[in-house]
């Protein structure tokens, strides 16, 4: 609980009108990040203790009552947030020339150079998906821009729509600068989802969009692996990322070992004979782009055990 009030002190600095209004935006978007984080890998650690029934803590909470804290406190700090955002910081940004539009103020020209924006740059790289019985909810990836569109009406085969999920790749800009010369400001700006929510209708021709809402989905992060129950810790953590749909190599080690750095130490598929710590290997991407390598270390080498 002590992170979250840090996050309300992270939030009062977005609100002291003695900062930068810039800074401010930036101290908006930490105390943001911040709560992903923090819901990603501490409120997930609490969930995995009611899940499994792990005994209380020191404190003598049990795991629903913290549950319950953290989501009363977290609700306040969002509303606090937003009110921050909408009341506070974007009409300063309006009044220092930096202009976040809202799509009930886009005028004829910039609705209509935002519309062939979307067809010329966001709609080729877009894949609906319908929502019925006979398709399973998609994969949603962790902290990704989404819309679930409401339809009315019968597609090209004739299959009665209801619902359908856009999903937002994270090639595409989460904001969009529009040209001066279109916008009439130097430096004004829409958000990618109010871009899909208002274009959206052009991915469903001949179908009545009813409705679109965005939403986005923050998983657990939180690798929990019991290493006293599992012999081959590296095929037990790629198999745990694998299940949160991340693309993740084999697992292999190196024929010299791992310290070897000569171009005549290659790649060997399957961990290390032996099993040995700091020997196998397994490497993987995440949503952001970001490489990763993977380690397997079941005994630390001396001077380098956890505390």
């Amino acid at each position: 609980m002590s992170q979250l009030d840090f996050n309300f002190r992270v939030l009062a600095q977005a609100q002291d009108e003695g900062v930068p209004v810039l800074e401010r935006l930036r101290y908006l978007c930490i105390s943001c990040t911040n709560l992903d984080e923090f819901f990603e890998i501490r409120a997930a650690t609490v969930r995995h203790a009611q899940d499994f029934e792990i005994p209380l803590a020191s404190d003598g909470l049990t795991p629903a009552t913290v549950l319950k804290r953290i989501h009363d406190r977290a609700a306040d700090l969002v509303e606090s947030q937003y009110r921050c955002w909408n009341a506070v910081l974007r009409p300063a940004l309006s009044e220092s020339g930096v202009r976040v539009l809202s799509r009930e103020k886009w005028n004829a020209k910039q609705t209509r150079w935002l519309r062939a924006y979307f067809r010329d740059e966001i709609l080729p790289v877009l894949s609906p998906l319908g929502l019925d019985p006979a398709h399973p909810f998609p994969k949603i990836l962790n902290k990704s821009l989404n819309i679930v569109v409401v339809l009315k009406g019968k597609d090209a085969f004739g299959r009665s729509g209801h619902l359908a999920i856009v999903r937002a790749p994270r090639s595409l800009p989460r904001i969009i600068q529009l040209p001066e010369k279109a916008s009439g400001g130097e430096y004004d700006f829409v958000f990618l989802s109010s871009v899909l929510s208002v274009f959206v209708d052009e991915l469903f021709p001949g179908m009545e969009v009813q409705g679109a809402y965005q939403f986005r989905v923050t998983r657990n992060s939180e690798l929990i692996v019991d290493e006293d129950e599992v012999e081959n810790l590296a095929l037990a953590l790629r198999d745990e990322l694998v299940g949160r749909g991340i693309s993740v190599s084999e697992v292999f080690h190196f024929a010299a070992g791992p310290f070897n750095n000569s171009v005549e130490n290659p790649r060997v598929p399957g961990r290390d004979p032996e099993g040995r710590s700091y020997f196998s290997f397994a490497s993987f991407e995440d949503p952001d782009g970001n490489r990763w390598l993977l380690q397997e270390i079941p005994t630390r080498l001396p001077g380098r055990e956890w505390k």
